[in-house]
């Protein structure tokens, strides 16, 4: 997430990937390796401005699982959750 607020606040975590790239880059410099290196490389809808939109999209509204490109993701029924806990100590 590129947006100026969540950046400022997170400090520049939401250029991660530029992160992973180079790990060792002070991170005031990520915005201007994420634009030079990255933009224009990897698809426009990975490229997201603002947290809240993308959550709002995604979850709330239209409320549809869809993978980067839009198509809709199958939810797979495979039985019931395993238990978080157990009655017995292992």
């Amino acid at each position: 997430f590129t947006g100026k607020i969540l950046n400022y606040l997170c400090f520049n975590n939401g250029y991660h990937s530029i992160h992973h790239m180079y790990p060792g880059r002070h991170w005031a410099l990520l915005e201007h390796d994420h634009k030079t290196r990255l933009v224009g490389k990897i698809h426009p809808n990975l490229d997201v401005d603002n947290i809240l939109e993308y959550i709002w999209r995604q979850f709330v509204f239209p409320g549809i699982r869809v993978d980067f490109l839009g198509n809709k993701v199958p939810i797979v029924d495979d039985g019931p959750d395993q238990p978080r806990f157990y009655a017995t100590t292992e």
